[in-house]
């Protein structure tokens, strides 16, 4: 089900920029969340490691680090 809401009269444009800044900051979120789970899925189906989120958080993988945690994604997939 979804709801739909309508702006109060003149607050169109104060509206509109709510809406736009809880979306760049949700975007945002999202790459996180994402990279964070790459790392994740990574360490633990790759590495055979188990670590933690706050590891993770301070771990970047290299481009073709990415390209194997993909794979595994797409062989999920299929």
């Amino acid at each position: 089900m979804q709801l739909y809401f309508r702006w109060a009269e003149g607050t169109e444009q104060a509206a509109r920029k709510v809406v736009r800044n809880c979306i760049k900051r949700l975007f945002s979120d999202l790459i996180y969340e994402t990279r964070i789970l790459a790392v994740l899925n990574y360490q633990r189906k790759i590495l055979k490691v188990e670590t933690s989120r706050d590891i993770a958080c301070r771990t970047y993988l290299t481009e073709e680090e990415y390209l194997q945690v993909l794979w595994l994604f797409i062989d999920n997939l299929l």
